[in-house]
């Protein structure tokens, strides 16, 4: 009797130890504003960017000096530009594939609709996933703040800094 109960211990031991859930981090991806500097092909651009709590997202470039001063909203469906007090709105689906912005929006909202995350790390976490029929590689912090984004076939990369969590919500 008692060899049994010690073998049925052990057996739960080994059978609760073999079967260890894997501890995973979930990226921050609303509520959150950042710099982004992006890289795409050869040319590059520096935005600044807040996703509010709902997602939605709004976009500024700051650099380079030729389109300094664009701000793009998205709201979901649409996209708002506004320059020199010119304001045009159009819908997403309708905007063309290679737009930096709209990448990192639609990254955003695939993570955030889908909720990915990815294993825990205590270096860096990365989530690789499509969204537009593109592979996407997006790296955070084990805190979860996003550090870069890589659309490899694009040759597009996107590292974030000044990173800060919302505190108002917007």
């Amino acid at each position: 009797m008692k060899r049994a109960v010690i073998s049925v211990v052990i057996l739960i031991l080994f059978l609760c130890g073999c079967g260890g859930s894997k501890k995973t981090a979930t990226p921050v991806t609303k509520g959150i504003s950042f710099t982004a500097d992006v890289t795409y092909y050869n040319e590059c651009y520096t935005c600044e960017v807040n996703v509010d709590e709902a997602g939605l997202m709004s976009a500024e470039v700051i650099s380079p000096d030729e389109l300094k001063g664009v701000k793009l909203k998205f709201d979901g469906e649409n996209v708002t530009a506004e320059y020199l007090g010119l304001t045009y709105t159009l819908k997403t689906d309708t905007m063309p594939l290679g737009n930096v912005a709209l990448s990192i929006y639609k990254v955003f909202t695939d993570i955030a609709n889908n909720g990915l995350s990815a294993e825990y790390s205590e270096e860096n976490c990365l989530i690789e996933n499509k969204v537009d029929g593109e592979k996407y590689e997006f790296c955070f912090s084990p805190a979860g703040l996003p550090l870069s984004l890589k659309i490899p076939n694009k040759e597009f990369l996107v590292i974030f800094s000044n990173v800060a969590i919302n505190k108002d919500g917007s």
